[in-house]
């Protein structure tokens, strides 16, 4: 899986999902491969967003109650058919995996820091 960041130039500047606040919009463009090295996010932490149902828009990271990041793709049809219960979280990855990052919404509910950038959707997002 890959991590998103802002800076592969210096070592001392890699990203990591608790500094999202810094790394945000250098995500967009990124594939979601990419921008999953960048952050250094562990796959068990993430799962498949569906909206509406069937229509794969991304990925939902939840690391514990420090962070909540989002990377929002161009909308996917699911063949995987990601929704049946039943290792929901990763059905469908391989659709999206090297799908451009269009948005990325992120929140750390214990500072109530939020922001988004690019094209998010907005129920998650305000």
């Amino acid at each position: 899986m890959a991590f998103l960041g802002c800076s592969s130039e210096n070592e001392n500047h890699i990203a990591k999902s608790n500094n999202i606040e810094l790394i945000d919009s250098s995500l967009i463009g990124q594939t979601i491969n990419e921008a999953i090295k960048i952050l250094r996010i562990d796959s068990s932490e993430f799962h498949i967003v569906h909206e509406p149902p069937m229509i794969i828009r991304g990925l939902s990271i939840e690391e514990s109650d420090t962070c909540e990041i989002r990377l929002y793709v161009a909308r996917i049809m699911d063949t995987a058919r990601g929704c049946d219960f039943g290792g929901w979280k990763m059905k469908g990855f391989h659709q999206i995996e090297n799908a451009k990052v269009i948005g990325v919404g992120w929140s750390k509910p214990k500072s109530g820091k939020k922001n988004h950038v690019g094209e998010v959707i907005a129920y998650y997002e305000y």
